[in-house]
């Protein structure tokens, strides 16, 4: 959590290079679940520890086993983390800029941050407005919607 990706890019490329990874979704599908994983771990874990270990303890002596004291008992108050964290990694994935442009280069895998940049650089510099502030629009009031 305490380096930047931007520090381990290049060797990250050149791992997902000789993999066969770059240039496809499960690529970028694994370059962002590996940035999201971490904060989400130390999210959850802190979740976990909010729940009283005497709920777990009456759990168990009423005779639940451990999937139904997950489901039944620490379901309902470890909801809000895992909300917390699908939306971190959602924000995270959505708004993603340099991961995907390294990655990336066939337009039909693009997300919409570089979609956004194959819009503004056009033909002989022209620039389409319209649809430019469109997806500006779409990206903006997904990540408003979220937060």
């Amino acid at each position: 959590m305490m380096v930047p990706f931007q520090a381990i890019l290049t060797p990250l490329y050149l791992l997902m290079n000789s993999v066969g990874l770059t240039d496809s979704l499960l690529g970028l599908v694994l370059f962002s679940t590996n940035f999201a994983l971490p904060f989400g771990i130390f999210l959850m874990k802190n979740t976990f520890d909010t729940v009283p270990q005497a709920l777990e303890d009456s759990a168990i002596i009423d005779g639940a086993g451990t999937v139904r004291m997950l489901v039944s008992v620490l379901r309902p108050m470890i909801l809000p983390g895992i909300a917390s964290s699908a939306l971190y990694a959602f924000l995270t994935s959505w708004t993603e800029f340099l991961g995907a442009l390294t990655f990336l280069t066939t337009e039909r895998y693009f997300t919409l941050p570089i979609a956004l940049l194959n819009i503004q650089v056009g033909t002989y510099g022209e620039v389409d407005f319209g649809q430019l502030v469109a997806g500006s629009v779409i990206a903006m009031t997904e990540f408003v919607k979220v937060n």
